[in-house]
């Protein structure tokens, strides 16, 4: 998709459960691509979205679907509407996650915010790549988000890299 990426801001984080990066959306581009990538934890990683004082959307706003393509077993999908946040961007697993997003219309109040995502990760033994959509159905100025897992465990590590598309 991107043919022209400028980069924004990166951050990176040790033995944590949660991570946030703010103020990497602004007014300047409309589609931001971003690199996940983790090693450590028992559990998917969950994003949810980070307002102007830079807390996280928390209300059911959220609804995802995606596709779950295991390397030699049956494909499954996920999906849910109003949840409260976006499940999942891979697994925070001793082999880690390499999960490319797309972030459309995060920091325009007036519409919705998606995101496309794919994520390759090995996971108790099976690989498999997610492909998956989300929209964030709530007009607001979103200025970053919050990785966390979905059972608390930590992640060794967690870095992220924000870009502008042009």
């Amino acid at each position: 998709m991107a043919t022209n990426l400028e980069f924004i801001k990166s951050a990176s984080g040790s033995s944590v459960n949660s991570f946030d990066i703010t103020d990497c959306f602004s007014a300047d581009y409309d589609v931001y691509f971003g690199k996940l990538e983790t090693i450590g934890g028992t559990s998917g990683i969950k994003l949810r979205y980070l307002d102007t004082s830079n807390n996280p959307i928390t209300s059911s706003i959220y609804d995802f679907a995606g596709l779950q393509m295991y390397g030699g077993l049956s494909f499954s999908e996920r999906r849910s509407t109003g949840a409260n946040a976006i499940l999942k961007f891979g697994e925070a697993s001793s082999n880690g996650t390499n999960a490319e997003i797309y972030f459309f219309n995060p920091y325009d109040s007036s519409s919705y915010t998606f995101t496309k995502s794919i994520d390759p990760s090995i996971y108790s033994s099976a690989i498999f790549a997610e492909k998956a959509i989300s929209v964030a159905k709530q007009t607001a100025t979103y200025t970053g988000v919050r990785f966390f897992t979905d059972n608390g465990s930590t992640m060794t590590s967690i870095n992220f890299s924000v870009y502008g598309v042009k």
